[in-house]
């Protein structure tokens, strides 16, 4: 986080919502919940409870014994920087911000970060949540890339920022999902250019909504007054595999996306509650939304009840519609459905590279 005084737009996009819109330590979940919860649901949680904590009391005497049972030795907490594996076992690099998807796209430029063209060819910036598929006997990833790091990204600024439309056109393209085949070549995962699953979505792809919520009026913008389409997609952070094989992945922080330059403006009240104020963190350079002008567009671009929202996506037909917005009460991206699940002995070794970012740990 940024030292002395600064604008709290130069945080970076966690760091800038958690000063913006500090969450109470009471939420209305926890309002909810106790509202449901009678004395006697208490009482028998508290007693299943005293009991998971017996079991779990008496089982503490054989963590070491069960330490030893595992297939691999703990690694031992450090400050090294670098990827630390068990003994046994190796990690090398899958992917990088900026590494191409397709054989047409340039090859990362590392004195000018990129442009609008190459990152829209290539994985996205800011890797969160992840999930490996197979399908067809073909490994395929599908990545959330949350947001971009400006200072990084526009590194070949002197401000740090973008200055000009192909920057901020290349920031909404650092945004969003990648997917991609990856393919094992003499022990070691790499990204299989030109697959027919590879596919980019960023803050400029194209989404349709459906479902009970699609055409309501709280969907209805200037630039869609059907309610049924939406623009891109950021912020991408929680992710979820379902039992149908379908990839789900949901926004955050949207909230720092929208604003009102008119400082006079009263922030409704469904808004508000979403964080949204008078200033924003924004989409790198783009021109802030303004919710004064454009009340809708948060909704719009968010769902009429929550900040999540999921995109459908069939690998079998890569890259021929638009992802599909779940237009009920939320909008969670789901990019693709292979039927077939991954063996647990290969996802026991991507599960390693799923917690560090851009690299693959085998046996």
């Amino acid at each position: 986080m940024p030292e002395g005084p600064i604008d709290i737009r130069d945080y970076p996009l966690d760091d800038f919502d958690e000063v913006n819109f500090p969450r109470p330590e009471r939420t209305e979940f926890d309002v909810l919940a106790e509202k449901a919860m009678s004395r006697r649901t208490f009482l028998g949680g508290s007693v299943a409870g005293l009991t998971a904590f017996a079991l779990c009391t008496s089982s503490l005497t054989s963590v070491a014994q069960a330490a030893s049972r595992l297939a691999f030795e703990p690694v031992a907490a450090n400050d090294l920087d670098d990827v630390t594996v068990p003994k046994g076992y190796r990690w090398h690099i899958l992917g990088r911000w900026g590494d191409p998807l397709w054989s047409k796209g340039a090859e990362f430029d590392h004195a000018t970060r990129g442009t609008a063209a190459s990152q829209a060819m290539a994985m996205g910036d800011n890797t969160d949540g992840m999930a490996l598929f197979a399908h067809n006997g073909k490994s395929v990833m599908a990545q959330n890339n949350e947001y971009v790091n400006r200072s990084i990204i526009y590194g070949n600024r002197e401000s740090k920022l973008p200055e000009n439309a192909d920057d901020v056109r290349k920031g909404k393209a650092g945004h969003g999902i990648s997917v991609f085949e990856i393919m094992q070549k003499n022990g070691k995962w790499s990204i299989l250019k030109d697959s027919m699953y590879n596919r980019r979505i960023t803050a400029d792809s194209p989404m349709a909504l459906t479902g009970p919520a699609a055409g309501h009026d709280l969907l209805k913008t200037k630039a869609d007054p059907t309610g049924t389409k939406s623009l891109g997609t950021w912020n991408n952070c929680g992710n979820g595999r379902t039992p149908w094989g379908t990839y789900l992945t949901c926004e955050e922080n949207f909230n720092g996306y929208f604003s009102s330059s008119d400082k006079d403006f009263a922030i409704p009240a469904e808004l508000n509650r979403y964080g949204i104020k008078h200033d924003d963190w924004g989409l790198p350079g783009r021109p802030t939304t303004s919710v004064s002008t454009s009340p809708s567009t948060p909704t719009s671009l968010t769902g009429p009840a929550t900040s999540s929202r999921s995109i459908r996506r069939i690998p079998s037909r890569p890259r021929r519609s638009a992802p599909r917005w779940a237009g009920s009460s939320t909008r969670t991206p789901s990019s693709w459905s292979p039927p077939t699940a991954m063996s647990s002995s290969t996802w026991a070794t991507t599960s390693a590279a799923s917690s560090c970012t851009g690299s693959s740990a085998t046996a």
